[in-house]
């Protein structure tokens, strides 16, 4: 969870992390590994989307599985993905450069259970 100061909270697994996303207009709170969570930021960073956005769309294409384990499934499909493409697309993050849609689209073919 966010506290006050926009800090995330840890609770007692230093590991793992609560925090607050809104999904499609609501509230809900996600507990993740720190690991994953810097993955997801990373991937918002890269893509110049909103960690808002980036969960309502996962969100929207999960079947069968928690928005959670949904979220841990894109991170890893998406770093996957992105190890299989050129080193340009593989670069530092910069301002000025957005890696191709595609990847998006790969890492969320992951969630909906259509690649290995």
């Amino acid at each position: 969870m966010m506290g006050h100061n926009g800090a995330l909270a840890r609770d007692a697994d230093p590991q793992s992390i609560c925090r607050n996303v809104t999904v499609a207009g609501r509230r809900t709170s996600v507990r993740m590994e720190v690991v994953f969570w810097d993955g997801l930021m990373e991937i918002c960073a890269r893509e110049q989307i909103g960690l808002n956005e980036i969960c309502t769309k996962i969100d929207a294409a999960r079947k069968g599985s928690g928005l959670t384990g949904a979220l841990r499934v894109f991170v890893l499909c998406y770093f996957r993905e992105l190890t299989r493409r050129p080193a340009a697309v593989q670069a530092p993050v910069q301002a000025s450069v957005q890696t191709p849609p595609a990847l998006l689209a790969a890492a969320m073919e992951g969630v909906l259970g259509v690649r290995a």
